[in-house]
């Protein structure tokens, strides 16, 4: 599987744990640093590089799956619908997704958490249901499961789609 952007390798213990081979890629070699001591143990399963989501630096259907977390959110949706094409090139049948959701709710808190913590995180590019839906369809891709994360605490949903 392939993790974009793999950040701090939050995500990759666990398939490695599995005994799954995992490719992570991130703009920073930093993040890359700190993901390989923390996945530690797996060196011939696990392989970073220093990348960004799109343009993916790998052949078409090179990773069964692939994994994108806290990111959807944070980009426009020009470049989001780019970066989800690029993990479908390079994935043979699915995604699991991590969207920043919007809704009249979420909207009004997001807007509240603002002016109550300084300097709060935002999601700059939150998606309705709606906007998920078209922008799968138009990458190619079918929503399989949405289930959202902490609902009361969290903006966003995983998502699970297929081609």
């Amino acid at each position: 599987m392939l993790d974009i952007p793999v950040g701090t390798g939050r995500y990759v213990k666990h398939p490695l744990d599995g005994g799954h081979r995992v490719g992570g890629a991130d703009i920073s070699e930093e993040m890359l640093r700190v993901a390989w001591q923390r996945a530690g143990g797996h060196p011939n399963r696990l392989s970073f590089e220093v990348a960004d989501a799109a343009p993916v630096p790998h052949p078409d259907g090179r990773f069964d799956g692939g994994a994108c977390m806290r990111l959807y959110h944070l980009v426009p949706p020009d470049v989001r619908r780019r970066m989800l094409r690029e993990v479908k090139r390079v994935g043979r049948r699915w995604a699991i997704l991590y969207i920043g959701m919007r809704s009249p709710w979420l909207d009004l808190r997001r807007v509240i958490r603002g002016r109550l913590i300084r300097g709060a995180a935002s999601d700059p590019f939150p998606m309705s249901m709606r906007d998920l839906r078209d922008e799968l369809d138009a990458a190619g891709m079918r929503l399989d499961d949405a289930c959202w994360v902490l609902r009361w605490l969290v903006d966003g949903r995983l998502v699970r789609v297929s081609w």
